[in-house]
């Protein structure tokens, strides 16, 4: 794994990935919840006195990225690379505020209406973790899916394409096509059980037939 610091840590498998929360916030913009929280607005009182991360509280968002391929992505191993990054936002963060009533409303004679009501805001650190990447891995199930998939779809195009040839064409083009898909042709059904081995030769043509049967020459 790589961190936005530039060290590196490897883990083995079956490994948890644990990081403390000095580690995360040292990792962000923030550094440290010492230190002054400068993206947060002014003092109301004019001053330019700016409260710490301890008490303004930080969101941090950590990214985790990861990919089994190696550099230029032609191979695929069995190591799992992943990249660390962590943003912070600015303002103030915690798990919002609490309403509570140290002294139930009450209704005097009068009608008017007592209480006693307080708002607690909870400042504190809130991490969100985001993670994205892809492991690629061979899959026989997966490829004879495929297999199946392309050939039930060729199976599909040829059930189209003959219904619209031999149904659909308009003009009688489908009733001729239908017809000729349909036509059966068998061989000599009374074949010579003793053929010639020397058959006659053909008669020659005659040139003069076709002169006799027009004299005119005429064509």
């Amino acid at each position: 794994m790589h961190f936005p610091n530039g060290t590196k840590r490897v883990y083995k498998p079956g490994n948890s990935i644990r990081l403390t929360l000095e580690e995360l916030v040292s990792l962000s913009g923030a550094h440290s919840l010492d230190e002054t929280n400068s993206r947060v607005s002014d003092d109301a009182r004019g001053t330019d006195n700016k409260p710490k991360y301890r008490t303004t509280g930080v969101s941090l968002t950590v990214d985790l990225k990861y990919n089994n391929l190696v550099s230029g992505g032609a191979k695929i191993n069995a190591q799992v690379d992943a990249t660390l990054d962590v943003n912070d936002e600015a303002g103030w963060a915690g798990s919002g505020h609490v309403v509570f009533y140290s002294e139930p409303p009450r209704v005097d004679a009068d009608g008017t209406q007592t209480l006693a009501k307080m708002t607690r805001y909870r400042q504190g650190v809130v991490v969100t973790f985001r993670a994205a990447g892809a492991v690629y891995a061979f899959s026989w199930q997966y490829f004879i899916n495929e297999v199946l998939a392309g050939y039930l779809f060729l199976a599909i195009a040829v059930f189209v394409a003959d219904l619209v040839a031999f149904n659909l064409l308009p003009n009688g083009v489908s009733t001729v096509l239908r017809a000729k898909r349909a036509e059966k042709v068998s061989p000599n059904p009374n074949p010579d059980p003793n053929p010639n081995p020397n058959p006659s030769p053909s008669p020659k043509p005659n040139p003069n037939l076709f002169g006799s049967l027009r004299p005119e020459h005429c064509g």
